[in-house]
């Protein structure tokens, strides 16, 4: 049985529950800690823009290699929904956005899955703020899980305006996001 198959029949991608190995093996797991950061766009536009997120995509490298049908071999994980204000954050900082145990072993990117974001200009008025295609954040920057230790992802989003005044895309920026190990 490969490993995502055993994982989705056991409930472990579904639920989101921490992934400790298989039955009969005493594997460790690592911990991958996403953060968000706003180093660039129009962020000084905004009086406030929280984003809150609702699930963890990861696909890993052996995963990538097996099958051309990425969506399908993706792990998800529901989290509990964080919110992150952009605002809070912009220039140099960044804000722990959710936390995930997994496997040891390399993957390829991180996707996050936005439930809302909720955007007031600084004008007063309230702004609408979309993904790319309404669909997940995606950070094709590869990455590494080791066992026993944290792996820290900082996450780079930026909005940017588009058509109407108060419309806005929430663009990931992959080439700002970096990796950190502990």
């Amino acid at each position: 049985m490969q490993r995502r198959d055993f994982l989705r029949t056991t409930g472990l991608v579904a639920s989101g529950g921490a992934l400790a190995g298989c039955p009969g093996r005493n594997r460790e797991t690592g911990l991958l800690v996403a953060r968000l950061s706003d180093q660039s766009g129009v962020i000084g536009d905004f009086e406030s823009c929280v984003v809150t997120i609702r699930e963890l995509r990861v696909l890993s490298a052996a995963d990538a290699t097996e099958t051309e049908d990425h969506e399908g071999a993706e792990l998800l994980f529901s989290v509990d929904e964080v919110s992150v204000d952009l605002v809070e954050i912009a220039g140099e900082g960044s804000a722990f956005a959710l936390e995930q145990e997994l496997m040891p072993g390399a993957y390829v990117y991180l996707k996050l899955v936005v439930a809302n974001v909720d955007a007031t200009l600084t004008d007063g008025r309230e702004a609408v703020v979309e993904t790319p295609d309404n669909g997940p954040l995606k950070f094709p920057v590869p990455f590494e899980i080791r066992s026993g230790q944290g792996t820290t992802l900082t996450a780079d989003v930026a909005p940017v305006q588009r058509g109407a005044p108060t419309s806005y895309l929430l663009r990931p920026m992959p080439s700002n996001t970096t990796v950190s190990y502990d």
